[in-house]
């Protein structure tokens, strides 16, 4: 069997022998999908090296190396999961390897006793994540137990839907709707984005969901939306996060046509802020574009929708190899399938940047085969009327090398935020939100929803005859269910929940991605929907 061309391999679950606390007492779960058939084995850390050790005893050229896990803490959450993530590339990078495929010892490392794990072993969830979860307070049980032992606040801290008032539709998209909701104790306003399992499913997002929520989970920062809740019933998936009434800037770029240099500078350095955060999280964003900028009430930029994000990225060109993304913002190194990095947001950044300074992508052209084209090895038109540096960064982020690109190197962020094009930016007074903003959104108060189309928030939210039903565990969303508070909580949250309300949430049918602004001499011009492969 061909590995190389046949199967993929997705390193998707971890877990804890219940002895002595050590790296080789971590068990990783590799689901393997070849011929259209998949299984499971379960490797130790020893195990991999083993193999590493058979391939280079077996005189494979050009192999990569082994992941050097010398500085990582094995005993913290964030620890176990990084050397997760850089054993899953390792693995990738060697399946890539034509004389692998051939050695004994891969067969084996493959094959050998699938779907068979060892008795007595604890799943480890990484659905939230910080510097002090030490494996070393997990204490003997189930997970349920686990977490409650860890958040006694969970055995009083049930969110389903029957929290929630809902309000407003405010956003649509092809896997379901987004919902402008109440929260019925505190009265706080939120934004519900709910998606249908089926058509999740249907169209193989299941993975990119889980991500979504994963990295959700795990950052905090003053300008990335912030995740509150999350839950589940039979048929949905459920986000609870921050509402921005500002609107997207996708809205905004509609009405105003172009910004002001000053003030596409101060949503490209906040921007800026935001990625360099994830990207010292070890994730690539993928997905830059005014769709996915939103505006604080207060006119401070937050970003969103992380379902093509990648997580377990720490180069500027490799680590990544999936196809996707929205047409108009993928890097050359994506259409390439040259393998990418974290260098793809900057190339997003500018090509963002010259749209909130033209009011056109830098590329555009309807026609997807030459638009392609012309990201790949046309040069960027640079308007006249720009300013030296703004011309300058735009050449710059806009490189089609991602080696050559600014922050493309080591430095990352840094590069970017020393060119001269933000001269004027003071950095931590930026993040501190002491900076005057350039735009102030005309909103009235938290619960305004002015910024956001007609066409959504004039829908009705109809109710339906109710009953209830009880829980059923999904086990593809195993730990989907969150507070920003506590950390996860217990899946069984939906028992009797009142069916009216999720009836109420039905989708009609739609294509394309979220989308809350409609401007037909703006909107035209966008892709109807990401891309995936």
């Amino acid at each position: 069997m061909s590995y190389q061309e046949r199967a993929t391999t997705f390193i998707h679950r971890c877990f804890i022998v219940p002895v002595h606390r050590n790296v080789d007492n971590i068990l990783y779960a590799i689901e393997i999908s070849a011929c259209g058939v998949t299984w499971t084995v379960y490797r130790t850390f020893s195990t991999f090296q083993m193999l590493k050790d058979m391939l280079v005893q077996a005189n494979v050229p050009n192999l990569p190396p082994f992941p050097n896990t010398q500085f990582v803490d094995s005993s913290t959450l964030e620890g176990i999961n990084s050397i997760r993530i850089l054993l899953e590339n390792w693995l990738h990078s060697i399946m890539e390897n034509e004389y692998v495929q051939h050695v004994s010892a891969f067969q084996e490392f493959m094959r050998a006793q699938p779907n068979h794990p060892p008795s007595g072993i604890q799943e480890i969830d990484f659905s939230y994540l910080s510097d002090n979860d030490s494996l070393d307070a997990r204490s003997p049980g189930s997970d349920d137990a686990y977490y409650r032992n860890e958040y006694p606040e969970l055995n009083n801290s049930s969110v389903s839907l029957k929290s929630f008032d809902i309000l407003k539709v405010i956003g649509k998209g092809s896997f379901g709707k987004v919902f402008q909701v109440r929260r019925k104790d505190g009265k706080e306003i939120y934004a519900m984005k709910v998606l249908k399992k089926s058509v999740i499913k249907n169209k193989n997002q299941v993975e990119h969901t889980k991500t979504e929520r994963s990295v959700l989970g795990r950052v905090d920062h003053p300008f990335i939306v912030g995740l509150k809740y999350a839950f589940q019933t039979r048929e949905k998936l459920y986000f609870v996060l921050d509402y921005c009434p500002g609107g997207e800037l996708f809205y905004h770029l509609g009405r105003a046509k172009k910004f002001s240099e000053d003030r596409a500078r101060f949503y490209a350095a906040e921007i800026t802020l935001a990625l360099e955060y994830l990207h010292k999280k070890g994730i690539v964003y993928r997905d830059l574009k005014p769709e996915n900028v939103l505006l604080t009430e207060e006119g401070h930029v937050r970003l969103t929708d992380f379902g093509l994000s990648k997580e377990g990225i720490s180069q500027a060109d490799r680590g990544a190899q999936s196809f996707c993304g929205t047409p108009e913002y993928l890097a050359p190194e994506i259409l390439n399938r040259t393998g990418h990095g974290q260098a793809v947001d900057w190339w997003s950044l500018g090509a963002l940047l010259y749209e909130m300074l033209t009011g056109w992508p830098p590329f555009y052209c309807r026609d997807q085969e030459r638009l392609f084209n012309k990201i790949k090895k046309s040069a960027v038109d640079i308007p006249p009327n720009l300013t030296p540096d703004t011309a300058d960064i735009l050449q710059k982020l806009l490189q089609k090398d991602p080696k050559q690109r600014l922050g493309g190197d080591s430095t990352d962020a840094e590069a970017v935020k020393k060119h001269p094009f933000f001269q004027s930016i003071d950095w931590d007074k930026l993040y501190r939100k002491e900076l005057p903003v350039p735009y102030l959104p005309e909103v009235r108060g938290k619960q305004d929803t002015s910024m956001f189309s007609s066409e959504f928030t004039s829908q009705p939210v109809s109710s339906q005859p109710s009953y209830t039903f009880s829980a059923m565990d999904d086990p593809s969303y195993t730990g989907w269910s969150y507070s920003r508070h506590y950390g996860r909580e217990s899946d069984n949250e939906e028992s009797n929940m009142q069916m009216d309300q999720e009836n109420r949430l039905d989708d009609n049918e739609d294509d394309g991605s979220y989308r809350s602004a409609s401007f037909s001499d703006y909107s035209d011009r966008r892709s109807e929907e990401d891309i995936y492969d």
